[in-house]
C-alpha cells in the first residue's frame, strides 16, 4: 500500500538534511515507466485474459498474510478445477490468521481475504457470484497498477515506498506473459519510427489488435485500414498482388512523406476553403451588426 505524502524537514536527527537524495534515488528508479507499461499491456488484453492476471496477481501483493497460507492459495489458484474441500481448509485458516491483526489496514485486509475466498467458493456452485467475483479481483488488479504509477509519479518529493512497488514488477510482468496467447500493445511511440523508415508491418499490427477491447485499439485499426484502402500503406496481400517488381520495395522515408503529402492535400484545401468561408461569413454578420448599431444610435 502506498504511504500518505509527507515532507522533507530540513533538520532531521539533529542534522542539516543538504540534498534530496532518497527522493532523487526513488524517482530514478522507473517505477512510473514500469507500471504504465505494465497497466497499458494489461489493458490490452481480452477481457477473459485481464481477469486470469487479476486472480493470479491480487493475491499476496501486500502484507499480513501467512507465508503458507498465500502459497496455498496460489497452489490452489494455478488448478483448472479448484477442489472445495481445500477451498473450506484455505477459508478457516485465512480466518484464525485474521484474529492475529491489530493495524486497522491489516484488520481490513485479512477481512476482505476472507471475503474474497468465499466468492470463489461460491463460484464453484454459483455463476452470477463468479462474475461478481470477477468483476472486484479485475478491479482491484487495474487499482494496484494505478497505485503503481501513482507512486512513480510522487517519488520524487515524498518517500512513497517505490523501492517496494519496483521489486514487484518483476514477479508481474512474468504473470502478465506467462499466459498463452499474450500480445504487447501496438500503439507505442516506436511505432512512429517504423511508419517514418517504412517499416510498418500493417498486417502484424491488425493481428496484435485483435480482441483489444480499448479505443486507443479500435482507433488504430480504423485509421490501418483507411491508411490500406487510401494507398498510404500497403497490406501483405496488397504487396504480393503487383506484378511489378518495384512495388515491392520497402518504401523510404522520404517516398513515405511524400506519398503523405499527396493524400493530405485535398483535405488541406478543403479545410483552407472551409476556414476562407468562416472568416467571410464572421466579417458580413460584424459588417451588419454595426449597420445595425448605427441605425439604432
Amino acid at each position: 500500500m502506498k504511504p500518505p505524502k509527507s515532507h522533507t524537514p530540513a533538520i532531521e536527527k539533529s542534522g542539516y538534511q543538504f540534498t534530496r537524495s532518497k527522493q532523487i534515488l526513488s524517482a530514478t528508479g522507473l517505477v512510473l515507466e514500469t507500471y504504465s507499461c505494465l497497466q497499458r499491456n494489461v489493458l490490452a488484453q481480452p477481457l477473459e485474459a485481464q481477469r486470469w492476471f487479476a486472480e493470479r496477481a491480487i493475491f499476496g501483493t501486500y502484507e499480513g498474510i501467512h507465508n503458507e497460507l498465500k502459497a496455498d492459495i496460489r497452489a490452489l489458484l494455478q488448478e483448472d478445477r479448484p477442489d472445495g474441500q481445500a477451498l473450506h481448509e484455505l477459508i478457516a485458516r485465512a480466518r484464525e490468521d485474521s484474529k492475529a491483526a491489530r493495524h486497522p489496514v491489516a484488520c481490513e485486509l485479512a477481512a476482505l481475504l476472507v471475503a474474497e475466498l468465499q466468492d470463489w467458493n461460491l463460484q464453484l456452485n454459483s455463476e452470477p457470484a463468479h462474475e461478481q467475483s470477477e468483476v472486484k479481483l479485475h478491479e482491484s488488479a487495474i487499482n494496484l497498477l494505478s497505485v503503481g504509477i501513482k507512486v512513480g509519479t510522487d517519488a520524487y518529493k515524498s518517500d512513497t515506498g517505490a523501492r517496494v512497488f519496483m521489486q514487484k514488477t518483476t514477479e508481474l510482468q512474468r504473470l502478465l506473459e506467462q499466459r498463452p496467447g499474450f500480445k504487447s500493445a501496438p500503439y507505442v511511440k516506436a511505432q512512429a519510427a517504423k511508419l517514418h523508415q517504412g517499416r510498418f508491418d500493417v498486417d502484424g499490427s491488425l493481428a496484435d489488435l485483435k480482441d483489444n477491447p480499448t479505443l486507443a485499439a479500435s482507433v488504430m485499426e480504423a485509421s490501418i485500414r483507411l491508411a490500406v484502402e487510401k494507398r498510404i500503406l500497403l497490406s501483405a496481400l496488397a504487396i504480393s498482388a503487383e506484378d511489378d517488381r518495384a512495388s515491392t520495395i520497402t518504401l523510404s522515408s522520404e517516398q513515405a512523406l511524400e506519398r503523405a503529402r499527396l493524400e493530405a492535400a485535398p483535405a488541406e484545401a478543403q479545410e483552407s476553403a472551409i476556414t476562407k468561408n468562416c472568416a467571410c461569413g464572421c466579417r458580413a454578420f460584424a459588417a451588419g451588426r454595426h449597420r445595425g448599431e448605427g441605425a439604432a444610435s
